[in-house]
């Protein structure tokens, strides 16, 4: 499924950033030294990153613009409103607890509708 290949490609990333983390902090340095990788990524694992970002973020875009084709939308400009939409869509992983106070499917439903309603005001 969609959300089955999307989670393959994020757990394919974060596992690459992780081992990039891991040969970090098995080199000799001191703890400000493996600090300051963690912010300056290997050249060809950022430009994975980035890329792999701008093209999702591009196809968020894109489903915007056809949005407006179709109805309504805010006059931000269409890439702040991607920004607000991958914000809300991104961050449940932070703080989401299956044995928390909402279900997924009581989650999801609610911040789609908070997205939507953004997009629309």
């Amino acid at each position: 499924s969609k959300q089955d290949l999307l989670c393959e490609i994020i757990i394919r990333t974060q596992a690459r950033l992780n081992d990039s983390l891991r040969q970090t902090q098995q080199t000799a340095g001191d703890a400000d030294a493996h600090l300051r990788v963690l912010f300056h990524l290997k050249p060809d694992l950022r430009a994975d990153v980035v890329r792999s970002r701008d093209d999702y973020e591009a196809g968020v875009r894109d489903l915007i613009e056809l949005s407006r084709t179709e109805r309504p939308i805010a006059t931000t400009p269409t890439h702040l409103l991607a920004k607000l939409v991958l914000g809300i869509v991104n961050w449940p992983y932070q703080w989401y607890r299956p044995d928390g106070l909402l279900s997924s499917a009581e989650i999801a439903p609610a911040l789609t509708d908070r997205a939507l309603a953004a997009l629309r005001a």
